[in-house]
């Protein structure tokens, strides 16, 4: 009997042990659980006020990138409505901001003058969306009515039929580099005539 009752107690101290060792473990995780969850729920919060302080900023970014875009660019044609210029072999309609340029003969001229006003050293390229299907050469006399080719500037386009963006660098000539102000331009959209070109926009910027 004093056997069995020594066995009793040894388990019943065992089962203890084991009881505490579980409610130990028991609390670790949650203490644990806790913990994560209480840094999940601060990472939370802090994504919500970082979102909430961008949202409260949106005209903030949204002017300062505008007054950005203002800065980069003097002048821009984007053809949302159809323009005035005088033209020379050469017939336009407009259509969802894209100018279709059809030339009716030799040497097709765009005639952009008193658009803008502004240095060279400031503002030195022109940036031309265009798409056509004939290779060739886009050319800018950039004086207003040009009389030789001392301020031409004659750039090489693709024509695979897909959009491209042409760059112009009024630096590579020195007499445009050197004008002090430039306010319109000849545009020889192709040195050739029997094509057609798409435009979707003209930019003058730094």
């Amino acid at each position: 009997m004093r056997k069995i009752k020594q066995e009793k107690g040894s388990m019943a101290v065992y089962v203890s042990i084991v009881l505490l060792s579980m409610l130990f473990i028991l609390m670790a995780v949650f203490i644990t659980s806790n913990s994560v969850m209480k840094s999940q729920i601060e990472t939370t919060v802090g994504i919500k006020e970082s979102y909430e302080a961008d949202n409260s900023r949106a005209a903030d970014i949204y002017d300062s990138v505008t007054d950005e875009l203002a800065s980069k660019y003097i002048f821009v044609q984007d053809f949302d409505t159809l323009p005035t210029y005088s033209t020379n072999t050469t017939t336009y309609t407009v259509s969802n901001s894209v100018i279709t340029l059809t030339a009716t003969g030799n040497d097709p001229q765009v005639n952009m003058y008193n658009v803008t006003s502004f240095s060279p050293l400031t503002y030195r390229y022109i940036e031309v969306r265009y798409r056509t299907s004939l290779d060739g050469n886009m050319e800018f006399f950039m004086i207003e009515n040009p009389v030789d080719g001392q301020y031409l500037i004659s750039v090489p386009i693709t024509g695979d039929g897909n959009w491209h963006v042409l760059t112009v660098d009024l630096w590579t000539n020195e007499a445009v580099k050197n004008r002090s102000t430039i306010t319109g331009w000849r545009w020889d959209w192709r040195a050739d005539g029997n094509a057609t070109m798409n435009v979707d926009y003209i930019k003058v910027g730094k």
